[in-house]
């Protein structure tokens, strides 16, 4: 018989090596575990009053059943249900809603997915996407059982996100927006880079929600890479070339990367073999992303920014618009118009009723009241970079701006030229003030929030230096204009206090999670939460809220 020149191919491996069929395994573990455990929590609080003889609690954990396996669309993933100890004989033991015993197969997780996506993991839809996964059993979770889950999740995705990239080398990337038909309300796409290692090993390197594929999307996400550590570009990129993402590596690394474009049908999921773009797909929309979207869901009512106006207004930025309040109305002014999507992050307010902001792909705008509408005020500025924007705290046609590896840029005409300045704060400015506290040699101080702490300097520019031993991203900065020494700052959330112009901080207590601030002559300290929240001090100290 003659020789076939057909060769048989190897099927992959079931319990394969592939980290990301690992990051699925490893996603689904930590998801039943979570929420069995708060299972179990919620059964103790029950039983927290019910006391032993001698005074002790008598419902205590004690150990866990045997592990044992439960199929899942992924593979079989291995589970251990803790157990209680009832000393007071009364006969309460703890069963999983979630793991009954016996149970040896759970629903396909596959069916997960568009819940999870379509739903961001919001607490009123979350029992349905979990019983895509064991069933009906997921019905028995208090809305206070998903509350808890979600917000550890959350912190979880957050130290993920910020976690150090200085010690990783990548050869290769992958890129690609990866989109979901399930999405109804928008056409929002996951930004995803995988890199190969030196040793071939594939990484997750970076997945966050963007615009579609716009460059400014992407140049956000690989500025915050490299911002984390991630110095070295890789050898090569491969990517379909309708991405933003070329334009984009070109700015924010100094490559020398081969750059492989492939077409649209080509792309990264596409290429890959059916049983790893499956795979590929999952792990971003059902470990990671379901986080992102669960954290995107209350992202547009954040208060991304604050400012008051001369009458005492004040200004709230946030995804959803701008709204001005004052004692009796509140009025929306839409947002300045952007072909990429990109919103503003930063606003200053400047002289004769006028209004400015800015961010990243959308760069500096100004409102004019009288008119009611936006102009642009990019003609003079290299790229639309722009992540922070101050005006003079007496000249207020004078006006600061930063532009990521740009620096610093000044305009003292309202923006219509800008002029960069030399120096400036060595870490990239997030937020920026100009106060007129006494001491400078010219007319003011320059305050900004960085990437590590606040920096300070004269607004001569001719030195930036720590303002205090406060260390941590800083994403607003105010201050007190009846008393210009005290300086607030917001990092991490949390809300710091300097009655001395920088030189020392202290935290202040807060109930929630901070975003933005400004001083109101009326309300005094107002400060916006990533709830949407808008809360300021009364007279005894106390946080209350400012109605809408």
């Amino acid at each position: 018989m003659p020789k076939s020149n057909l060769h048989a191919l190897s099927q992959p491996e079931v319990a394969s090596n592939d980290p990301l069929h690992e990051l699925i395994r490893q996603g689904a573990r930590d998801l039943i575990a979570q929420a069995v455990e708060t299972e179990l929590e919620s059964l103790l609080k029950q039983y927290a009053d019910v006391k032993t003889p001698d005074g002790r609690r008598a419902v205590v954990r004690n150990g866990h059943l045997p592990k044992r396996a439960v199929q899942t669309g992924v593979s079989d993933v291995e589970v251990q249900v803790p157990k209680v100890r009832d000393r007071s004989g009364s006969g309460i033991r703890f069963n999983s809603h979630l793991l009954p015993p016996y149970l040896k197969r759970a629903r396909s997780l596959e069916e997960l997915i568009p819940w999870l996506y379509l739903r961001g993991v919001s607490s009123g839809d979350f029992q349905e996407a979990l019983s895509a996964l064991v069933g009906e059993q997921a019905n028995g979770l208090s809305a206070n059982t998903v509350s808890r889950l979600k917000a550890k999740w959350l912190d979880e995705h957050k130290d993920w996100q910020r976690r150090d990239l200085s010690q990783k080398r990548y050869v290769y990337w992958w890129a690609d927006g990866v989109y979901s038909n399930v999405r109804l309300d928008d056409r929002l796409c996951l930004l995803v880079i995988i890199g190969v290692t030196e040793h071939g090993h594939k990484e997750l390197v970076a997945v966050e929600d963007g615009h579609r594929e716009s460059e400014a999307s992407w140049r956000e996400l690989l500025t915050d890479i490299r911002e984390r550590g991630l110095e070295p570009s890789p050898k090569l990129a491969v990517g379909d070339g309708a991405l933003g993402f070329w334009k984009a590596l070109s700015k924010v690394f100094s490559v020398n990367t081969r750059i492989t474009e492939v077409s649209p049908m080509k792309t990264m999921v596409y290429r890959l073999n059916s049983g790893v773009s499956r795979l590929f797909l999952f792990a971003l929309v059902a470990v990671m992303p379901a986080l992102v979207q669960a954290e995107s869901a209350n992202d547009a009512q954040a208060v991304k920014a604050l400012a008051t106006d001369s009458s005492g207004a004040l200004l709230v930025l946030r995804d959803s618009g701008l709204l001005v309040l004052d004692d009796k109305t509140a009025a929306d002014i839409p947002l300045p118009p952007s072909d990429s999507g990109a919103q503003p992050r930063s606003m200053a307010k400047g002289a004769d009723e006028r209004l400015y902001l800015a961010g990243p792909g959308l760069g500096i705008w100004r409102y004019e009241y009288a008119s009611e509408r936006w102009h642009s005020l990019n003609d003079t500025l290299p790229d639309l970079g722009i992540t922070a924007i101050a005006a003079h705290a007496t000249q207020p046609e004078t006006l600061y701006a930063y532009l990521g590896e740009g620096g610093m840029f000044r305009s003292r005409d309202g923006g219509g030229e800008w002029v960069k300045v030399d120096g400036g704060p060595r870490e990239p400015v997030q937020a920026f003030l100009h106060s007129d506290m006494p001491g400078s040699m010219e007319s003011g101080w320059l305050f900004a929030g960085t990437t590590r702490g606040v920096a300070r300097s004269m607004d001569c520019f001719c030195f930036w230096g720590d303002a205090g031993e406060l260390r941590g991203a800083v994403t607003a900065i105010d201050y007190d204009p009846s008393a210009p020494e005290n300086v607030y700052a917001v990092i991490e959330g949390q809300l710091h206090h300097s009655s001395d112009g920088g030189e020392t901080w202290v935290g202040l207590e807060i109930p929630q999670a901070i975003t933005a601030l400004t001083f109101s002559p009326k309300e005094g300290l107002v400060v916006g939460t990533e709830n949407g929240d808008l809360l300021s001090r009364n007279a005894s100290g106390e946080w209350v809220p400012v109605h809408e």
